[in-house]
């Protein structure tokens, strides 16, 4: 497609933003789902994205599992997140936090940020799979390494609180 497809892809994106031109939702909506349709796995998610937040749409959560799945199973790593994160809170599905939770596990295991702080806070709270405190604290300290700055602040706090000798459990701080 000599790179049409990505010069696409770039004016869906400044539509969506507003990057140098009016934003328009409903045209951004269209050209995603034209580039999804034909194979696009950062379009699908793009997609599934405006979907799931109603921009330029309804909002439409079943069709944005099944956007987040395609880009997911092409290798997208946020949308696996994503779609981790729908069956974790139940949109578009019944909640089901423990197949969320192996989504979100998979994607944080990817090198996704946002999924390996998520995963750490799961992990730390033990309801929906084992706590596992050590595995919670493993996963807090790669988001932080990657530059999570909520994971960054937890674990400075908990340094603090060590020195002072206030060891209170640092799991409470979640």
């Amino acid at each position: 497609d000599n790179g049409y497809s990505d010069a696409i892809m770039f004016y869906a994106q400044m539509l969506v933003q507003g990057n140098g031109i009016p934003a328009n939702y409903p045209k951004a909506l269209s050209l995603f789902k034209s580039l999804a349709d034909a194979g696009n796995h950062e379009a699908c998610y793009q997609y599934g994205l405006m979907l799931h937040n109603g921009q330029g749409t309804q909002k439409d959560y079943n069709e944005a599992a099944r956007y987040f799945k395609m880009a997911a199973d092409m290798g997208n790593v946020d949308a696996l997140y994503s779609y981790g994160m729908m069956y974790f809170l139940g949109e578009g599905f019944q909640a089901d936090k423990v197949t969320g939770a192996q989504y979100i596990k998979r994607c944080a295991d990817l090198g996704n940020v946002k999924a390996m702080f998520f995963y750490a806070l799961i992990l730390n709270h033990g309801d929906w799979i084992p706590r596992d405190y050590d595995e919670s604290m493993r996963y807090l300290n790669l988001a932080a390494m990657n530059g999570n700055a909520r994971a960054i602040q937890i674990i400075q706090e908990h340094s603090q609180r060590q020195v002072t000798g206030n060891n209170q459990d640092w799991s409470k701080q979640f």
